[in-house]
C-alpha cells in the first residue's frame, strides 16, 4: 500500500510540474504577489515546537463537538499541548463542551468566554508567552474585531499563533476539478496568504513567520509533492508578536 501511494504521489507530481507549465500564461503580474513563507510544515508539530515550555492559552481548545470522540482516540491537541507547555489553559465559548472536557479529565484550567466580546480583558485574569487561536477566524462574521480584541487583551511581546484552512489547498483544488467546493457548513470565509496578513496591521504586530501547514498527526514527515508546491497545503500557519504603540 505504501508503494502504491508513493507512486499516486509521484504520478500528482509529474501532473502539477506538467500544469505549472501549461498554465504559467494565466498568472497576471499586476495581479499577483509573492509570499515568503517557510514551506509546507506539519501543523501538529510547529505548534507544540512553538509552545514548548511556553505559558499558553489554547482558544478553542475544545474541538467542539468533536471532543469526545478526539479525547478518546488520542488525537486532542489540548492533551498534546499538556504534555510539553510550562503552563496552559483552555479558552471556549461553549459551556457545554467545556462541561464535557472538565468531566472527562478533572482538568480545571479552563476559561468560558468569547473573543468576540470586547470585555474579554476582563475575563483573563493570567498572563501567557502563547496564544494559540486554531481554526477559529474562518468561522467569525468579524475575524478583524476578534483580532483587535485580543491586541487588546495580552501584552506586548505575547507571541499569537494563528491557523485558518488555505483557500488553495490540494482539496480545494481537486474539489475545483469535480465542479464542487469543499468548505465546512460553519465556515464564513476562504484566506490567501495576503487576505490573511491584513488581519494583522503591522503597527499593531510583528510577523515572525508564515507558513502553509498539513492537518497531519504529529510526527508525520512532509512528502516531496508537498514540499515542491507549499501553495497546496491545508491550512495557513502565521506567526504574530503583539505589539504596543
Amino acid at each position: 500500500m505504501r508503494i502504491l501511494d508513493k507512486c499516486r504521489w509521484i504520478f500528482i507530481g509529474l501532473v502539477l510540474t506538467w500544469l505549472k507549465k501549461l498554465l504559467g500564461n494565466r498568472i497576471l503580474p499586476t495581479a499577483s504577489s509573492t509570499i515568503r513563507s517557510g514551506g509546507n510544515v506539519n501543523r501538529v508539530d510547529y505548534i507544540l515546537d512553538y509552545c514548548r515550555d511556553k505559558s499558553v492559552l489554547h482558544i478553542g481548545f475544545s474541538d467542539h463537538p468533536y471532543t469526545d470522540k478526539k479525547i478518546k482516540d488520542g488525537t486532542f491537541l489540548h492533551f498534546y499541548l499538556k504534555q510539553i507547555a510550562k503552563n496552559l489553559w483552555g479558552l471556549d465559548n461553549s459551556e457545554p463542551a467545556i462541561e464535557t472536557y472538565c468531566r472527562l479529565t478533572n482538568d480545571q484550567q479552563v476559561i468560558c468566554a468569547d473573543i468576540m466580546d470586547e470585555r474579554l480583558s476582563t475575563k483573563i485574569n493570567h498572563q501567557f508567552e502563547v496564544v494559540l487561536l486554531g481554526e477559529i477566524v474562518e468561522h467569525l462574521k468579524n475575524p478583524h474585531r476578534a483580532i483587535e480584541n485580543l491586541h487588546n487583551t495580552f501584552s506586548a511581546g505575547t507571541i499569537l499563533i494563528v491557523t485558518t484552512p488555505n483557500y488553495s489547498s490540494i482539496n480545494s483544488f481537486a474539489a475545483a476539478l469535480n465542479n464542487t467546493e469543499m468548505i465546512h457548513p460553519d465556515h464564513y470565509w476562504y484566506f490567501s496568504p495576503v487576505t490573511f496578513l491584513k488581519m494583522f496591521p503591522p503597527d499593531k504586530f510583528v510577523l515572525l513567520d508564515i507558513n502553509f501547514g498539513m492537518y497531519f498527526q504529529k510526527g508525520k514527515k512532509i512528502n516531496f509533492i508537498l514540499r515542491r508546491f507549499p501553495f497546496l497545503g491545508d491550512c495557513l500557519i502565521g506567526a504574530f508578536k503583539i505589539t504596543k504603540s
